[in-house]
């Protein structure tokens, strides 16, 4: 009887990772092709100090972080949480701000991809490297992802 509860726990704890994995993926895939979309867009765009566009761009961020989980946050706070993240998390920040503000991704037939909390994104190189293979096949662009981590500072989004 013991050996039955055993195997049973285990084929139950393979079903619960094999489905955890595989639920994992397309949220990876969402996560890529949002920072992906997001760096390209950001490249037509001034993140310089008086830039008018960066000034928006952070409202939307701020504004998107109170409606979506936040809703007391500070800009100090949220200019905190933002500079604390990696690029790869700070782009998928932006996409569902972009996203909350009514803003269209910059390539013709695509769209933010729906992320429950954007501030978890994690990088994965395989997801970002097949997300980017389509975007070149379909679209002709190379979009790649900068190092250096974007600064939420003085209520304006800029280059570090």
């Amino acid at each position: 009887m013991l050996k039955w509860i055993v195997w049973l726990a285990l084929v139950a704890a393979a079903i619960f990772l094999w489905r955890s994995r595989r639920n994992a993926l397309p949220f990876r895939l969402a996560a890529a092709t949002n920072a992906l979309l997001a760096e390209h867009y950001l490249a037509a765009h001034d993140l310089a100090l008086l830039s008018p566009f960066s000034k928006a761009l952070a409202d939307q961020v701020c504004d998107m972080c109170r409606a979506s989980r936040f809703p007391n946050a500070t800009d100090a706070l949220i200019a905190e949480q933002f500079n604390k993240r990696d690029r790869f998390t700070q782009l998928n920040v932006i996409a569902m701000a972009l996203h909350h503000g009514g803003v269209a991704p910059p390539l013709p037939w695509e769209f933010w991809r729906p992320a429950r909390n954007p501030f978890v994104a994690k990088r994965d190189r395989g997801s970002i490297s097949a997300v980017s293979v389509r975007l070149h096949r379909d679209h002709g662009v190379k979009i790649e992802i900068g190092e250096t981590r974007l600064r939420l500072i003085d209520g304006r989004v800029m280059n570090s």
